[in-house]
């Protein structure tokens, strides 16, 4: 009776996560779906494509009077003191508060497991702190005690450790934790270094333990090089871990391997109990990687949970929008708390053809959202177009919120991976929006507030992407633009355009710079780096978005998933850990 009492309380927790992460997203939705302009547009397009003039009037009378200190200050940072030497537009204003409101609370805090806190462990023994750069050191004095913990509360001594690249998580895991570890990474070439490194640590973990006279229990650690495929089943997936050996003795429930390569792995993995159950982790597991772990983790019994902290977003697979869908219905309900009033702005002279917001009471309290989110956001009304289930209703047909967006056949992507947003029609997140969901807000909030050199090389790139276009119409966008130029903001224009022209391998006319007036581009330096900081205010919003979407597709199936910052953010910017385990 009590257990049943205990899942009741489970499935209502998860319930009610359900529908409060899908309140938060159809709100971010809305927000990028009515700033899709700014978040897929590019900076270097400053000049080609007027994106200045694609600001309402009342924004750009505004932001050409403010400093680069306020830009920081007032638009960037989540400052509740901000001060004002002016009036500034209500739109403007209503825009930034709701892009920090839509934001996660990236401040660094304890994972808490079901058994409790931990200590995390700031000052990493001598031996580990070889060949690791300071950041990640920092994330290996935390991720680990996060896994520990997870692999304490699910009974396993095994992990699978995807991304591995070097090794260093792996090592600590297994040489200061104890665990078997299988250390996945494509990259074939860093496996004898890898191994390099385990041997190092290895000589020096017998030297401590003659000396000191002390025989300790170390895990193992088996380096496999191997591309796991986004559509990697879960017979494959256990055969790579497992071996043959281990995976024939396993029973997989309707799976079956569908590619004849055959992996000829060690089944070393075992518990103590002789089971072979493990965790499986992932430190910056990058772009579709990081959906494919979830994919496996929810399709494969023997994984008890996962640890993973995601990053390159721009590289994920992304769903399209689809118009096509059996169902006529639209969404007609009252829009939430943050874009009540939105009405479309009239197309003027100045060609203004964008949105106003008007924020109304953006402080009602819920406690799913006040517990990741850095103000209160969500509308209670909201609440009456969404199930138990976290799934939006409003039409009898389908069961949709919006008009329906997935089609029959539609392939798996990196994103959207949960139900909730595979419904939406519209996908309003492409390859740029995720693109500036990897940069780091507070970063160049210091630049702003140093006058950093660097912040004139925006306005370079838009300037150079002029001069291209004229020298060869072709070339749009071309990929060259996206290097860097080493000691950049120390060169002249002059010098940075002939140091491009070398990588387009064409010859460099500076007599031709007239043509395009490149001096008069060049003094709206200021006007570049503000749009760009409107851009990068989006970033967080996306990411949280990405974030959430793998929360709600676990939560779905039913598991019990956790996002926690555990790390300094000015220290690793992509901070978040995904902790998910199943029921065993």
């Amino acid at each position: 009776m009590a257990e049943q009492s205990s899942e009741n309380r489970k499935q209502r927790s998860r319930s009610d996560c359900l529908s409060e992460f899908s309140i938060y997203l159809t709100e971010a939705f809305m927000l990028m779906k009515e700033f899709k302009w700014l978040s897929n547009s590019y900076v270097a397009e400053f000049f080609t494509q007027g994106l200045w003039q694609k600001l309402p009037h009342s924004w750009r009378e505004c932001l050409k009077k403010v400093t680069l200190e306020e830009v920081a200050d007032n638009i960037l940072h989540d400052n509740n003191n901000a001060v004002f030497r002016f009036v500034w537009p209500l739109s403007l204003l209503s825009f930034i508060a709701a892009c920090h409101a839509l934001a996660l609370n990236r401040n660094q805090k304890k994972f808490i497991g079901k058994s409790g806190d931990y200590k995390p462990d700031e000052d990493l023994s001598m031996m580990f702190k070889k060949h690791i750069k300071p950041k990640k050191r920092h994330e290996l004095s935390v991720l680990p005690q996060v896994i520990n913990t997870v692999c304490k509360e699910t009974k396993t001594t095994n992990v699978v450790d995807v991304g591995s690249g070097l090794g260093h998580l792996s090592r600590m895991l297994a040489y200061k934790y104890g665990l078997n570890v299988v250390a996945v990474e494509m990259a074939g070439q860093r496996l004898p270094v890898a191994e390099k490194f385990d041997k190092e640590i290895e000589e020096e973990l017998k030297r401590l333990n003659k000396k000191d006279g002390v025989t300790n229990g170390y895990g193992d650690v088996t380096h496999i090089a191997r591309w796991i495929e986004p559509d990697i089943s879960t017979e494959e997936f256990v055969k790579l871990v497992y071996g043959n050996n281990g995976g024939a003795q396993i029973s997989l429930n309707n799976f079956t391997d569908t590619k004849e390569e055959v992996i000829d792995t060690p089944a070393h993995l075992e518990n103590m109990d002789g089971s072979r159950h493990c965790v499986l982790v992932g430190l910056h597991t990058c772009g579709d990687l990081a959906s494919t772990m979830l994919k496996v983790f929810k399709n494969t019994p023997l994984i008890r949970g996962i640890v993973s902290v995601s990053c390159c977003y721009f590289r994920m697979s992304l769903k399209e929008d689809s118009n096509n869908s059996t169902c006529g219905c639209r969404a007609s309900f009252t829009l939430s708390s943050f874009y009540q009033n939105i009405k479309n702005v009239q197309n003027r002279n100045d060609e203004e053809t964008n949105s106003v917001f008007s924020i109304v009471n953006p402080t009602i309290s819920e406690n799913v959202l006040n517990s990741h989110f850095k103000n209160n956001l969500s509308s209670n009304y909201l609440k009456n177009y969404f199930n138990k289930d976290g799934v939006t209703q409003g039409c009898n047909q389908c069961n949709c919120h919006f008009k329906c967006g997935r089609t029959e056949g539609e392939t798996d992507c990196g994103f959207p991976l949960s139900k909730f947003l595979k419904r939406l029609p519209y996908q309003p997140l492409q390859y740029k929006s995720f693109e500036t969901a990897c940069h780091f807000v507070e970063d160049y909030a210091k630049k702003l507030l140093n006058h950093s050199p660097n912040l004139k090389l925006h306005c370079y790139r838009a300037v150079m992407e002029v001069f291209i276009r004229h020298v060869d119409p072709s070339l749009v966008l071309a990929p060259v633009r996206c290097k860097k130029i080493k000691n950049a903001a120390s060169m002249t224009f002059v010098e940075y355009a002939e140091k491009v022209f070398e990588r387009l391998d064409k010859v460099f006319d500076p007599n031709l710079l007239k043509d395009i007036n490149y001096e008069a581009l060049l003094s709206q330096w200021k006007n570049v780096t503000i749009y760009h900081s409107l851009v990068l205010l989006l970033g967080p919003v996306i990411e949280s978005i990405a974030l959430v979407d793998k929360v709600m597709y676990l939560l779905e199936e039913g598991m019990d998933a956790t996002l926690t910052p555990v790390f300094d953010p000015d220290i690793s910017p992509r901070n978040f850990a995904l902790v998910a385990t199943r029921e065993t």
